[in-house]
């Protein structure tokens, strides 16, 4: 296991992952695909943030089930998400 730090442009969003980065998924929706987001799916538990709760924005795509956190509010950067598993759609 590696871990792997990361984070939003500005510094506000910090993280830490456990795990191996060996696939990685692409998505077509509109906004990953114009911004070349890549999308590595790893367990809640391995994930850990180094952020306090509150200091980052919540954007909520189309249906609104899926979050993604913004770094401030319109920064337009999205560290991470939590994907919302449908029988009809897969990882």
């Amino acid at each position: 296991m590696t871990m792997y730090t990361g984070g939003c442009h500005c510094g506000r969003i910090r993280f830490e992952v456990d795990g191996q980065l060996d696939r990685v998924s692409i998505c077509n929706c509109s906004i990953c695909s114009k911004t070349g987001y890549l999308h590595w799916t790893v367990e809640p538990e391995r994930l850990r943030l180094l952020t306090e709760l509150g200091n980052w924005t919540t954007y909520r795509f189309l249906t609104r089930k899926a979050p993604r956190t913004d770094s401030a509010r319109g920064a337009g950067c999205h560290p991470f998400a939590f994907p919302v598993r449908t029988p009809t759609r897969s990882r």
